[in-house]
């Protein structure tokens, strides 16, 4: 089954107005968040135990905070902000729709693994880290831990050309199996 998906753009021009516009949209709870640059991303964080502060916006050039009605993703420009909004609901106000809104239809959700498996000699007191041998550093989730980590996708497709363009990120989920 299609849904009616929307997908919007906005462009900030400072780190504040960023912020600002991520404490205000609502992407559904719990919601998380990456931070990226060409050489590091910071690890998926839960917003509620830490919103990021304008010091690490600023210096990390891509993110996304997403959450189980949306997800929002931004990138650095000259000028400021690239703001790009992903939902089954109508874009926020200040965004404008991105192509034409009957244009892009969601998939059906879908859980993808992670990379890793919960590291067994994780402590009580320490953040809960997933090992692969294949990868040099650990992985974190922000999951209840268990052996394998799941995160919920959903696809949307731009029915003009029949090609998947974004896939959105909803939630983590952990699986013992």
């Amino acid at each position: 089954m299609q849904r009616l998906s929307f997908v919007g753009r906005l462009t900030v021009d400072s780190v504040q107005a960023l912020l600002h516009q991520l404490q205000t949209l609502h992407v559904g709870k719990p919601m998380y968040y990456l931070l990226q640059r060409p050489d590091t991303i910071t690890g998926w964080r839960a917003w509620q135990d830490r919103p990021p502060s304008e010091d690490e916006l600023g210096v990390f050039s891509t993110g996304r905070l997403f959450g189980t009605n949306a997800e929002v993703r931004w990138k650095a420009n000259r000028n400021g902000y690239d703001m790009l909004w992903l939902s089954e609901r109508e874009c926020p106000v200040h965004f404008a729709p991105l192509v034409r809104e009957s244009e892009w239809h969601a998939g059906e959700p879908q859980f993808v693994y992670l990379q890793g498996e919960l590291d067994k000699n994780n402590r009580d007191n320490e953040p809960q880290r997933w090992k692969d041998t294949r990868f040099p550093a650990d992985f974190g989730y922000p999951i209840v831990p268990r052996r394998f980590a799941k995160i919920q996708v959903i696809p949307y497709r731009d029915l003009e050309t029949d090609t998947i363009r974004f896939t959105r990120f909803c939630r983590f989920e952990g699986e013992d199996k």
